[in-house]
């Protein structure tokens, strides 16, 4: 019984300091977020945004001429949609002071999904919910720490935006399609109708 107490110590002991190497190793990326600036094709991509609210101050306008823009974007370069219509729109159109939101939304959805991908697939292989939050925490930790280029990654948010925020979907996405029970079948469902276009 004392045997059992001390494993079950150590695996939450093991679990605390998983979470722990994943916060502080994200915190700092977070507060580096907070002197980014916008730059590359932040500007030509946001350019017509950024007009539409400098002169209007209509979010409605903003929308619409990013969706201009995209529209643009696919008829002379790319077909990417979702990257480029959500490129258009990066915070810094409203204010450049606004731009370090940007790597708050990719860096937070890329815990997020990852976490989630993790518990789901390690739990529908038996895994129980300590083990597969450590291994969660201690993956995710190391997909940060070793992201080629993080820049790139977190804190340009047209190449981000393309790229790590679309991947964070994708995991998403496919821990949505591992069902673990008939109701969770079911939001699983409304959520892959949701998640799965984009």
């Amino acid at each position: 019984m004392q045997a059992v107490n001390r494993v079950k110590r150590l695996r939450r002991g093991l679990l605390w300091l998983s979470v722990a190497a994943l916060v502080l190793g994200a915190l700092p990326l977070y507060a580096i977020s907070l002197y980014n600036h916008p730059y590359y094709d932040d500007y030509g991509f946001s350019a017509k945004a950024h007009q539409a609210w400098r002169d209007t101050g209509s979010v409605g306008e903003v929308l619409r001429a990013a969706w201009e823009s995209a529209l643009e974007t696919r008829q002379s370069w790319q077909g990417t949609y979702t990257g480029t219509l959500l490129s258009n729109v990066q915070p810094g159109i409203f204010s450049e002071q606004l731009y370090f939101i940007g790597t708050f939304v990719l860096l937070t959805a890329f815990i997020a999904c990852f976490l989630y991908f993790f518990s789901v697939v390690m739990g529908r292989l038996g895994m129980d919910r300590t083990g597969r939050w450590t291994l969660g925490c201690l993956a995710v930790t190391l997909m940060i720490q070793f992201m080629p280029d993080a820049g790139e990654a977190f804190f340009w948010f047209n190449g981000g935006i393309g790229n790590t925020f679309v991947y964070s979907l994708m995991a998403l996405a496919a821990a949505l399609m591992v069902p673990s029970s008939a109701t969770r079948a079911k939001i699983c469902n409304c959520f892959k109708s949701i998640v799965s276009p984009i």
